[in-house]
């Protein structure tokens, strides 16, 4: 058994703190559960990925042990049907989570340092300096914060911002439903898996 990594640290949020031991607790957890028992539970590592390009949607199918690439689907009046058939060909893929990924020329990334105070309300703090940090105001754009670690020394933290343009999402989103396809989770693309962030607008979510 691997022991806790994470230590009450007295200059971070307690409630931040215990989120990321959730995380580590059931990730151990699932790590010792059978595949199948996950997939029951939701908690299969297992992604049907979605990329878009001049062709249409690339699919791949990714899990723990590595992504397969698997066809190329059209996006035009015959999508619907071409994805309904895969599916069908497929019978297990159905089951696993959708999650689309967003290229170099669909999202941006960010890394960048703040205030270890601004921790408490990071995504206010972000959403106010986005137009000195990026191209965009914070109303353009979907974002995801991520906190990379925290410099002690420096009483910093280092942040991850993700974001794509809301108009460039919210098209793709739309062009990918009139065929089926409603991503669970949207992510850039250079990211191992996706699940640290989800830029999916609410309105576009499943309902629970």
């Amino acid at each position: 058994c691997r022991l806790c990594p994470i230590m009450l640290k007295f200059d971070s949020p307690l409630g931040t703190q215990l989120s990321q031991f959730y995380q580590w607790w059931t990730g151990e957890l699932l790590s010792l559960v059978p595949v199948w028992v996950q997939k029951l539970f939701g908690g299969a590592a297992e992604y049907l990925v979605l990329s878009r390009d001049h062709h249409g949607v690339s699919l791949s199918h990714l899990q723990r042990t590595g992504a397969t690439e698997l066809v190329n689907l059209p996006l035009d009046e015959s999508g619907g049907e071409c994805r309904q058939l895969f599916l069908k060909d497929n019978p297990a893929l159905s089951e696993a989570k959708t999650a689309l990924r967003l290229t170099g020329g669909q999202g941006l990334r960010k890394q960048f340092k703040l205030p270890m105070a601004a921790e408490e309300n990071l995504k206010q703090v972000v959403s106010f300096e986005m137009d000195r940090m990026t191209p965009f105001k914070s109303d353009q754009v979907y974002f995801s914060i991520v906190i990379v670690s925290r410099l002690k020394p420096t009483r910093q933290i280092l942040v991850d911002l993700m974001l794509t343009p809301r108009a460039k999402l919210d098209a793709l989103l739309e062009e990918l439903a009139t065929a089926g396809w409603r991503p669970d989770i949207v992510y850039l693309a250079g990211d191992a898996k996706p699940g640290a962030y989800n830029l999916l607008p609410d309105q576009f979510k499943p309902p629970q």
